[in-house]
């Protein structure tokens, strides 16, 4: 289902926007609302760089065209701000592992020295 809404909203990104800009201008309402839909696409398929630059784009349009207290405007801003939180999270569960690897290793380590030395408590 989402390939078919990306293949919808292909025309909203500033390379291959050419059908949205060209009809309704840079910061036409169908424009930004295809690229709003468009980002959210990109979210969804965890294409997290993507989708900040998509985000960015509409909020940027957006701003121009209906300034930055718009209701629209900012839900636009809050689900860049999720983006932002989505892609923060999973770069921490990623690099979480290793650091929890390294630390078990350090102490395993570590508790075999001291067992090896004949340290008291059995270790």
């Amino acid at each position: 289902m989402i390939e078919g809404s990306e293949l919808l909203h292909t025309g909203a990104g500033t390379s291959s926007t050419g059908g949205y800009v060209h009809l309704y201008g840079p910061t036409g309402e169908n424009t930004l609302n295809a690229k709003n839909n468009y980002a959210i696409v990109l979210e969804d398929q965890e294409k997290w760089e993507d989708a900040e630059r998509m985000f960015m784009e509409v909020i940027e349009g957006q701003t121009a065209a209906l300034g930055a207290d718009h209701a629209e405007t900012l839900m636009t801003k809050g689900n860049y701000a999720g983006v932002l939180q989505a892609s923060t999270s999973q770069q921490l569960r990623r690099s979480l592992p290793r650091v929890t690897a390294t630390a078990f290793l350090k102490v395993t380590s570590s508790s075999a020295a001291i067992g090896a030395s004949g340290a008291p408590g059995g270790f």
